[in-house]
């Protein structure tokens, strides 16, 4: 992991107050809830939180690509100082193409079956760098070679089916990076993948962005990957961001017991000698989230406050680089167990 990068004065993205409703029931459910996100040219961004927490429907209101019958009914998108919810579909398809891209977890999903990964990526030249056929398969030939996919004049023409997982991702990665996007949004991309394919795709995706000075968005639920990759990392829950901060930091001292809880059921990232604990109860379900703080029900500095008060993010008393959504953050133990 490198060090932190120093935010430029204008993020390239920054979001606010972005509110993504689904309807259930006679009501609406807001899986995406008052997200706050800031992310600079250039910086790598971690998105942690167990499924269900709402990261991947956060990447998608943020690309303009939320299913129906969702809708986004509050916040704004600003990238490259443009609100992105402002824009026509026509613009928005535009901005999204060559300036955004995703790479989504399972690519076998993604990914066309009845055309190769080559064609599908000589569509993406074409419609988003007005290439002609023959420059764009000479730069899909090209781009395919640069994520480290062996002899790829052959491989221009395999499909999805004829790949193994790891190269089904690196063709994802290749399709994504064609456009030089300035932010590109990874979504779980290594959790189908073994250990030593992770690794791979991780340094791949560390080299494709100091190349480029592209930023990231790596969205994950296994912190200890992010522990490697993020220079910040934001924490999801129940569909708002409890914690965030530079990575280093919020990992060596959380200030929100649900990241703290978290980090204490992994062997990778807990103190030598300390106890493993299992994180007790699971998220709330849609359209039964409680009174109050969202955790409180699994948290163990739960006090009558927390039931009639929802916490808002801000900086604890002694940790100003760190925001945390609990009342009583200052409270919240050191990962080895010490306050």
């Amino acid at each position: 992991m490198s060090g932190p990068k120093p935010p430029s004065s204008e993020p390239l993205l920054d979001v606010r107050g972005l509110r993504t409703l689904f309807p259930i029931g006679d009501g609406e459910f807001a899986p995406v809830d008052g997200v706050d996100l800031r992310l600079g040219a250039g910086e790598t961004l971690g998105l942690a939180g167990e499924s269900g927490s709402g990261k991947s429907l956060l990447a998608l209101s943020i690309l303009g690509l939320v299913p129906e019958p969702g809708r986004i009914a509050a916040g704004s998108v600003r990238f490259g100082g443009r609100d992105l919810l402002q824009l026509d579909p026509e613009a928005l398809r535009s901005v999204r193409g060559r300036e955004l891209a995703l790479i989504f977890q399972e690519p076998a999903a993604a990914l066309n079956p009845v055309l190769s990964v080559g064609e599908q990526i000589v569509e993406v030249l074409r419609l988003h760098r007005g290439l002609d056929r023959r420059a764009a398969r000479a730069e899909a030939v090209r781009a395919l070679g640069e994520v480290g996919i062996a002899d790829p004049e052959q491989r221009f023409g395999s499909y999805s089916h004829q790949l193994s997982g790891g190269l089904r991702q690196r063709a994802m990665i290749a399709m994504a990076m064609v456009s030089r996007p300035k932010l590109l949004i990874a979504d779980e991309p290594t959790t189908a993948l073994d250990v030593t394919i992770q690794a791979q795709v991780l340094e791949l995706l560390a080299e494709l962005q100091s190349s480029t000075g592209m930023a990231l968005l790596f969205i994950s639920h296994d912190l200890a990957v992010l522990s490697q990759i993020a220079d910040r990392t934001a924490v999801m829950y129940a569909g708002r961001i409890v914690e965030s901060g530079p990575t280093r930091a919020l990992f060596q001292r959380p200030r929100h017991p649900y990241t703290l809880g978290l980090l204490r059921s992994l062997p990778e990232l807990t103190p030598p000698g300390a106890e493993l604990v299992a994180l007790p109860g699971q998220p709330p379900r849609p359209g039964h989230r409680p009174s109050g703080c969202r955790f409180r029900s699994r948290c163990s500095l739960v006090q009558e406050r927390c039931a009639s008060e929802e916490p808002h993010l801000g900086s604890p008393a002694g940790a100003s680089d760190q925001l945390s959504a609990c009342h009583f953050a200052a409270d919240v133990p050191a990962l080895g167990g010490e306050r």
